[in-house]
């Protein structure tokens, strides 16, 4: 009888276990609903820090085209820059700049945007993403992931498709970052972003 009872409750628990089986079904009900919860309560301990942040960020000067410039480096991990770009956010109220690099066979391909989060404009923009990189969010398919991490010290955006890579981050509270690496793996992309010494630009 014991035998039976054993196998008779291996039976269900393998049952239990099935992909479409109802239980299965509120058992990832559930861990969806607690993420969903950990993720609002981000959220609202976020928001609570927002108008502090703002009103720091509002305070401080952006920077000028001219200090973006001289900020980018010329090189990063080997691959020289070969674009640069400055003052596209203007109209906008809002300072920015975004550089293009290549290896010398222009096999690998890595840009990089910064947004500046000073003043009125940059920073609603800012505080708003910065409030997006809180929350736990992971997603993959066939092509590739996408996801929520801490790297570095920072909370970062990772989304590796197709061979490329995308790294979305907030540097010193203040600056958006958005890094793409094109035929370069998240490893080789995360290097380069360290390459641009981000803890160069002004507090």
């Amino acid at each position: 009888m014991k035998k039976i009872l054993i196998g008779t409750f291996c039976a269900a628990l393998m049952f239990s276990c099935g992909k479409d089986n109802p239980v299965s079904k509120k058992i990832e009900q559930a861990k969806e609903a607690k993420e969903n919860i950990s993720n609002a309560g981000k959220v609202i301990k976020e928001s609570q820090n927002f108008q502090q942040d703002f009103e720091r960020l509002s305070a401080l000067e952006p920077l000028t085209n001219a200090e973006f410039k001289e900020w980018m480096p010329e090189e990063v991990n080997g691959m020289k820059r070969n674009s640069f770009k400055a003052g596209e956010t203007a109209m906008l109220q809002i300072s920015s700049a975004e550089a293009g690099f290549s290896d010398e066979e222009k096999t690998k391909r890595f840009s990089v945007t910064v947004t500046d989060g000073a003043g009125a404009m940059g920073a609603s923009a800012i505080s708003g993403l910065s409030m997006s990189l809180k929350m736990s969010m992971e997603e993959e398919d066939e092509s590739g992931y996408k996801k929520t991490m801490d790297k570095n010290g920072v909370r970062a955006m990772e989304e590796y498709r197709n061979e490329n890579t995308k790294i979305q981050l907030i540097a010193k509270g203040r600056y958006w970052v958005e890094a793409t690496g094109d035929n370069m793996t998240p490893e080789e992309t995360w290097k380069a972003v360290d390459a641009l010494k981000l803890d160069k630009l002004p507090d």
